[in-house]
């Protein structure tokens, strides 16, 4: 049997959750929802709001005209596995952009908001194909608000 583990990092207050047990941030080794933002850097017009969150005190905001992108981490995966990326997405207005991507070699899965002006769970199942690590982004445009964003293995023990 395949022993399997959870670790729910708070890395830029989005949560990433894996059930295989690596080290899921390659640049964390142990990080709890009260230091995750501590060394994280957001890239320009990326932020962290109290004001508006779906899930818990805090999650990312965008503000800028132009689209803009933010490295959320990359991920330790098994290869040829099965994932599911979601969370929590809220775009201010028609024409603004609240995206999650996740992308490796010969993948490249999001999700993306459709609906202005509220909170909506979205979600997409991948394979992992040959890749061994992913990387996370964030792209917003407009106002953004990204929340609760998580990355679980399908596999079963």
């Amino acid at each position: 049997m395949r022993k399997t583990s959870s670790c729910k990092l708070m890395s830029v207050l989005l949560a990433l959750e894996l059930t295989f047990g690596a080290l899921p941030w390659s640049n964390a080794a142990t990080v709890t929802p009260e230091d995750a933002l501590e060394g994280v850097a957001l890239a320009d017009n990326f932020s962290i709001t109290k004001e508006v969150v779906r899930d818990g005190e805090k999650a990312i905001q965008y503000s800028g005209a132009q689209e803009g992108t933010t490295s959320l981490g990359v991920v330790r995966v098994e290869p040829d596995t099965n994932y599911l990326l979601s969370g929590w997405l809220r775009r201010g207005a028609e024409g603004d952009v609240a995206c999650v991507t996740v992308s490796g070699d010969g993948l490249n899965q999001k999700i993306e908001s459709v609906d202005a002006g509220e909170w909506n769970y979205y979600s997409v199942q991948f394979n992992s194909g040959s890749n061994t690590a992913l990387k996370i982004a964030a792209v917003g445009k407009g106002t953004a608000y990204f929340d609760a964003i998580s990355l679980k293995s399908m596999a079963r023990p």
